[in-house]
């Protein structure tokens, strides 16, 4: 409880922005990043590429072996796909 008083109550000195609001615009940055650096990636070669996050196609949580095969086996579906439509793919 006296973590999250703290959390909304601390704010920067010149902007104001609580901890709440900076880890927000952290994440919004690293988004803009990854946009960044996909259209450089898409100047500078020739191939199709195409990203792939894993989370866009495995969710919930890996508790035992069997999790691991059938998240390993649903990228594996995808990457050949991708890679049979000649595809190159980058993970994200």
């Amino acid at each position: 409880m006296r973590k999250s008083k703290i959390k909304d109550t601390c704010a920067c000195e010149k902007c104001r922005a609580t901890i709440d609001q900076m880890d927000s615009d952290l994440l919004a940055i690293q988004g803009m990043k990854d946009n960044a650096a996909r259209q450089i990636e898409k100047l500078t070669d020739s191939g199709k590429i195409e990203y792939l996050r894993a989370s866009e196609i495995i969710s919930g949580y890996i508790e035992k072996e069997e999790d691991v095969e059938i998240a390993l086996q649903k990228l594996k579906e995808k990457m050949m796909k991708m890679l049979a439509e000649g595809y190159k793919i980058s993970f994200q």
